[in-house]
C-alpha cells in the first residue's frame, strides 16, 4: 500500500509542475516601436470584439485619400497593430474579422507621431427565424 501511494505521489507531481512551469512563465514582450521621424507617422492600435476581447489576426488594410492600392497588415496576439512611415495625411482603414461586420475609421497621421486608435468591431445581427 506505501509502495502505491509513494507510487501515485511520484505520479501526481510529474503532471503539477509542468504545469506550474507553464503558468509561471511570461508572454514575451511586445517589441518595442521606433519613434517616427520628423517627416514621417506612423498608427497604432488595438482591435476587440464587441465584449473587449483581443482579435487576434484581425485584418487592417490602410490607404492615403487618393490612393488606390492599400496597404494591410494583421493584428498580433493581443489584437494590437502598428503601421509605421506614413507620410502625412488623412488614411482610411478598413477593419475586418472573422465574425464581425467591417468597419472603417479615418485617421488623421501627422509627421513625428503616432496616431492611437482602439476599435471595437460589431457581430452581425442574427438571422431572424423564418415564419411558415
Amino acid at each position: 500500500m506505501a509502495k502505491r501511494a509513494s507510487c501515485l505521489r511520484a505520479i501526481l507531481l510529474l503532471l503539477l509542475v509542468p504545469n506550474a512551469a507553464i503558468s509561471f512563465a511570461q508572454t514575451k514582450p511586445a517589441v518595442p516601436q521606433a519613434p517616427p521621424s520628423p517627416t514621417k507617422g506612423a498608427i497604432t492600435g488595438e482591435v476587440f470584439d464587441k465584449s473587449g476581447t483581443p482579435l487576434a489576426g484581425a485584418e487592417i488594410k490602410w490607404a492615403a485619400e487618393n490612393e488606390k492600392e492599400p496597404g494591410t497588415v494583421a493584428t498580433d496576439a493581443r489584437g494590437a497593430f502598428h503601421i509605421p512611415q506614413l507620410s502625412p495625411g488623412k488614411y482610411l482603414l478598413t477593419i475586418t474579422a472573422k465574425g464581425c461586420l467591417p468597419k472603417t475609421q479615418k485617421v488623421n497621421v501627422k509627421g513625428g507621431s503616432t496616431a492611437k486608435v482602439h476599435i471595437r468591431l460589431k457581430s452581425p445581427p442574427s438571422p431572424k427565424p423564418s415564419s411558415m
